[in-house]
């Protein structure tokens, strides 16, 4: 996982949290939380004695669980808690070789029940001062209206091996005086089958009615929760630098300047995707 990518604060971070502490403190249907598999919440300090209002929640959305974290201003280690995702990685149903699928929903339910898990010693309306988000990179998760559309192409799923190549020879062809343009020419970090813009090219041929449809397509696990909790606003449906990086999606020429510098590569971009 990356290091912090994403932060919501204070009106957007109490507002998400009321918002699914709804869903978070359903009664149980099953077994207590401490005999389910996947789920780890440990105690480090005593936790009330602490101004949850000071307080940080950082959340990483890894390949198989979500780790939440309640931290104090000094760095202290409050509540932690560890939640598996209901289905875990597939394959999806297209029955491609290389294909590695997750639902968005799984890690919105994940963080649910480990906000459950944080803030179960403290009074209903305890609100950190910030949500500090992070997690899996490289994916493609098509959003409408505050929700996942379909599965997310993960940065793992290697599936669009003949898009990879088709843009290698788009991109790649010759010059005006006949020398050869390496692709690294036009985008930097450039992976093949796993990179963004061939995942983008394979759901533009099978999925087109979806990709239509969506609004906006997040690139990591981190900025779909963020997107989610802030309702679905358009204006959240944002992109950090790292995980820019990590897309194939940049500009060579800026690539590893800073964070200021940093500047997708539009024009390969639409010479593929239209």
């Amino acid at each position: 996982a990356s290091a912090v990518t994403a932060v919501l604060m204070s009106w957007c971070a109490r507002a998400a949290l009321a918002r699914h502490r709804v869903a978070c403190k359903r009664p149980l249907t099953q077994k207590p939380a401490w005999h389910r598999t996947g789920f780890r919440c440990s105690r480090t300090v005593p936790a009330v004695s602490h101004d949850v209002s000071q307080c940080v929640l950082a959340v990483d959305i890894g390949t198989t669980s979500l780790k939440a974290i309640l931290l104090a201003p000094d760095g202290t280690a409050l509540r932690v808690s560890t939640r598996g995702y209901k289905r875990g990685t597939h394959a999806g149903t297209t029955g491609c070789s290389g294909a590695m699928e997750q639902d968005p929903e799984d890690w919105v339910g994940a963080f649910c029940e480990a906000a459950r898990d944080v803030f179960e010693p403290f009074a209903d309306d305890a609100s950190p001062a910030g949500v500090a988000l992070s997690g899996q990179m490289q994916n493609i998760v098509l959003v409408r209206g505050g929700k996942s559309l379909r599965p997310a192409l993960l940065y793992s799923d290697v599936r669009a091996v003949g898009e990879a190549d088709e843009i290698r020879e788009r991109l790649g062809k010759n010059d005006a005086r006949g020398g050869s343009i390496d692709i690294d020419a036009k985008l930097a970090n450039f992976k093949g089958a796993a990179a963004v813009l061939s995942k983008w090219k394979w759901l533009a041929k099978h999925d087109s009615a979806l990709l239509k449809k969506s609004e906006s397509m997040l690139l990591g696990a981190h900025s779909c929760l963020a997107y989610v909790l802030c309702g679905g606003a358009k204006d959240a449906a944002q992109c950090d630098v790292t995980t820019a990086s990590t897309t194939g999606l940049l500009r060579p020429d800026d690539f590893g300047d800073g964070d200021d510098s940093a500047r997708w590569a539009l024009d390969a971009i639409s010479e593929i995707a239209g």
